[in-house]
């Protein structure tokens, strides 16, 4: 005669579970309409699911190019405990680079934006093409401030000024600038500055954004400080002296993203490292050969908790990771 085995209840789980499986991935039904076909609760099938991808029953692969990126994200995210990673395209260093970059980062801010919230704006070459991607969905009461006093040069006026303005009428905001330039002659300039009730208001504001979105320089000729003629190649000689590896807001720091105490740092009028560490959400864009050191020590010390940067630059920091 034939066995009449009854089946175990380890027997009858494991026939729900793939029975649950089959419905919900193959035949794409939803939790509730197996719930029904099972006669569980919803809630029961949520964790059966979620049991038959623990024990190889379903096996879940992405076929996409992006996979690869979205394997670096993570394992960037856990090695410098970073918030969120953004990883793009690889592209030539420069101008087309930067503005890969600032395609994802104002993707970025769109989706963040909400009535009240207050954005820090750094420096930099990077992040005066964001106006030029920001384009939110809606008019959001919102404030732009900059991090740091006016930039400009010969061939361009206060261009981070007319960056936040820009980024405040596209989302139907506000723009808050810092009435002073971004460094002075001398400390004691500097410290008037800061005693002014205007200037010292807006910083304030700049201390207590809830974003900063911001790049960092290098200390060689490539530096957007030198170009525009604040530091001479003497003065970025030093900094490498002292163990300089780039710049946040014009704030020289070493590989471990620690800020190096300069008489430069006595000149400017903006957010120190430190003080742009407490702003709540900090998005570092910026990527490419150059800036590899600069970026990795910046991670480092904890200056972002959200990177966006390119594959190439991805690839560099693991690696780098690894023989520190």
């Amino acid at each position: 005669m034939p066995s009449s085995r009854i089946p175990s209840d380890e027997n009858i789980k494991t026939n729900v579970m793939v029975r649950a499986a089959w419905l919900y991935y193959m035949e794409n039904m939803t939790q509730q309409e197996i719930a029904e076909r099972l006669g569980i609760s919803r809630i029961k099938v949520m964790r059966i699911l979620k049991e038959a991808r623990e024990q190889d029953i379903v096996e879940i692969k992405v076929h996409s190019p992006l996979t690869g990126n979205l394997i670096m994200e993570s394992d960037l995210r856990s090695l410098y405990h970073l918030t969120d990673v953004y990883i793009t395209m690889e592209a030539d260093e420069g101008e087309a680079l930067s503005r890969i970059l600032t395609l994802a980062a104002a993707q970025i801010l769109e989706q963040r934006l909400r009535p009240g919230l207050r954005v820090g704006v750094g420096l930099g070459r990077t992040t005066s093409y964001l106006p030029e991607y920001f384009v939110p969905s809606s008019q959001v009461a919102c404030t732009f401030v900059t991090l740091a006093g006016g930039l400009s040069s010969k061939e361009t006026l206060e261009d981070n000024y007319v960056t936040i303005i820009q980024l405040a009428k596209k989302s139907g905001g506000d723009a808050r600038y810092i009435y002073a330039p971004f460094l002075v002659s001398n400390k004691e300039i500097r410290d008037a500055l800061l005693h002014d009730e205007v200037v010292n208001a807006v910083l304030e504001e700049a201390r207590k954004s809830d974003v900063a979105i911001f790049s960092i320089g290098t200390p060689d000729d490539f530096s957007l400080l030198h170009q525009y003629n604040l530091i001479t190649i003497h003065e970025l000689a030093e900094m490498r002296r002292a163990g300089a590896v780039g710049d946040a807001l014009g704030r020289f720091f070493d590989n471990k993203g620690q800020e190096i105490l300069t008489n430069f740092n006595e000149r400017v009028i903006g957010l120190s490292i430190n003080e742009l560490r407490r702003i709540p959400t900090r998005i570092l864009v910026a990527g490419g050969p150059k800036k590899y050191p600069a970026i990795q020590g910046a991670l480092f010390g904890e200056i972002p908790n959200i990177l966006v940067t390119d594959a190439g630059t991805a690839r560099y920091l693991l690696k780098g990771s690894k023989s520190t």
